[in-house]
Protein backbone atom coordinates (compact mmCIF):
# COMPACT_ATOMS: atom_id res chain seq x y z
CA UNK A 1 0.00 0.00 0.00
CA UNK A 2 1.53 3.29 -0.99
CA UNK A 3 1.22 6.15 1.40
CA UNK A 4 1.13 9.99 0.23
CA UNK A 5 1.77 12.99 2.08
CA UNK A 6 1.36 16.71 1.29
CA UNK A 7 4.36 18.80 2.20
CA UNK A 8 3.86 22.31 2.35
CA UNK A 9 6.85 24.84 2.35
CA UNK A 10 4.80 27.72 4.40
CA UNK A 11 7.82 29.97 3.68
CA UNK A 12 6.85 29.99 -0.31
CA UNK A 13 3.15 30.01 0.50
CA UNK A 14 1.16 32.96 -1.52
CA UNK A 15 -2.18 31.89 0.33
CA UNK A 16 -3.93 30.28 -2.87
CA UNK A 17 -5.51 27.53 -0.87
CA UNK A 18 -4.62 24.78 -4.13
CA UNK A 19 -3.48 22.81 -1.03
CA UNK A 20 -6.87 22.91 0.64
CA UNK A 21 -8.52 22.36 -2.50
CA UNK A 22 -6.47 19.01 -3.92
CA UNK A 23 -7.40 17.63 -0.74
CA UNK A 24 -10.91 18.37 -0.84
CA UNK A 25 -10.71 16.92 -4.51
CA UNK A 26 -9.22 13.66 -3.39
CA UNK A 27 -11.48 13.19 -0.67
CA UNK A 28 -15.29 14.26 -1.45
CA UNK A 29 -17.58 12.24 -2.66
CA UNK A 30 -14.63 9.34 -2.20
CA UNK A 31 -14.86 6.65 0.08
CA UNK A 32 -12.08 4.77 1.58
CA UNK A 33 -13.09 2.28 3.86
CA UNK A 34 -10.61 1.26 6.94
CA UNK A 35 -9.35 5.09 6.49
CA UNK A 36 -11.96 7.87 5.86
CA UNK A 37 -15.06 8.22 4.46
CA UNK A 38 -16.70 10.78 2.02
CA UNK A 39 -17.07 14.73 2.59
Amino acid sequence: MNKWNLIIDIEKCEDCNNCFLACKDEHVDNDWPGYAVSQ
